[in-house]
């Protein structure tokens, strides 16, 4: 879903296949061959008036992510990232 007015959200299944293995480093490092699977929603709002150096506004971006064994994932877990910004009152720009 997408509007000019707010932002974006996504949502949706996400398959991935994790092969990692040490190719630099320390060798004590786990390789790790395993999927992940499950679902992922993503938020993005920028309310600001300029793209670079706002004045006023504020923005938002967020992401979460389920691992989820009825999927086909080899563990379960969860992740939420988010980050919000806003210009520092007091500053002026021109």
């Amino acid at each position: 879903m997408e509007s000019r007015d707010v932002g974006v959200l996504r949502a949706g299944p996400v398959w991935t296949r994790v092969d990692a293995r040490v190719d630099t480093g320390a060798a004590t490092l786990p390789a790790v061959k395993e999927t992940t699977a499950g679902v992922r929603a993503f938020l993005f709002i920028d309310q600001t008036d300029r793209a670079y150096f706002p004045a006023r506004g504020f923005g938002v971006e967020a992401s979460a992510y389920g691992a989820i064994d009825s999927f086909g994932s080899d563990r379960t877990y969860q992740r939420l990232d988010a980050q919000v910004r806003a210009p520092r009152a007091g500053v002026r720009t021109r």
